[in-house]
């Protein structure tokens, strides 16, 4: 897996969402991402490319993505 860092364009974190999942730990989390990522781009009607990760924390309920 490669991970990427970018500069973020302040209107990318302006229009960011948090999603918060139960029951997966962030190394989990980690090994689904390009499945998840493809997932949301097509709930969104976008590109997968267009779909960043912010970050990811664990609490307690599960992980919360940015």
């Amino acid at each position: 897996m490669k991970i990427t860092v970018l500069h973020l364009p302040t209107e990318a974190v302006e229009k960011s969402i948090a999603i918060r999942l139960a029951g997966i730990s962030r190394e989990s989390f980690v090994i689904i991402l390009p499945t998840f990522k493809d997932a949301l781009a097509d709930l969104l009607g976008t590109k997968t490319e267009n779909v960043q990760l912010f970050s990811v924390q664990e609490a307690n309920t599960g992980s919360t993505l940015r």
